[in-house]
């Protein structure tokens, strides 16, 4: 026996009957025992993994390495590895389904900024006209005569100064349906 590997598809009997051919050979001293100890040790620690066992299927060790300490510390350790790796892995799984939920709210707010009934540029006009004050999308609207529609960023820096215009008020309308703010942001 020259190759001490065992294939990775390697089943419970395999492990446990390469884990007693190392025995016999190391008994007998025949050929590299410690390699095939190791190999056969190695695969069932390896076992859970190679195996893709769930939680249910680790609870308890095979009966075929029940009566080897050995073997049995070597499948608790591989069960424990791999305990780490599910719980790491259902991690990722939890924050991209946290990742994915936000990217969608993020997506609902966007659409209904498009279907958010904002007023028209003659009915923006209007209101400013009537001396309100208007808020959209966070910017503030106030017309001065004389000077036209300021327009306050939602970080409270004047941004611009807009003709009292219905197309104007259009343009502007338009624009904070694309999502454009007005004047410097923080970013």
């Amino acid at each position: 026996m020259t190759d001490y590997t065992l294939p990775t598809s390697a089943s419970v009997l395999d492990i446990r009957a390469a884990y007693a051919l190392a025995k016999v050979y190391r008994r007998f001293d025949l050929g590299n025992h410690e390699a095939m100890l190791g190999a056969a040790m190695t695969a069932a620690e390896r076992y859970p993994w190679n195996a893709e066992l769930v939680e249910d299927q680790m609870t308890t060790c095979p009966a075929l390495f029940a009566d080897e300490p050995a073997l049995v510390a070597c499948w608790d350790a591989g069960v424990a590895e791999h305990r780490a790796f599910l719980a790491g892995l259902d991690e990722i799984m939890r924050e991209a389904e946290q990742e994915e939920a936000e990217a969608a709210a993020d997506a609902a707010y966007l659409e209904s900024l498009k279907t958010k009934p904002m007023p028209t540029g003659a009915e923006l006009l209007a209101q400013l006209l009537a001396g309100e004050r208007v808020e959209v999308e966070c910017h503030r609207l106030n017309y001065e005569e004389g000077e036209g529609i300021w327009i306050t960023n939602p970080y409270g820096v004047d941004a611009a100064v807009l003709p009292a215009t219905e197309k104007a008020c259009a343009r502007f309308i338009a624009q904070m349906r694309k999502g454009v703010e007005y004047g410097p942001t923080p970013h």
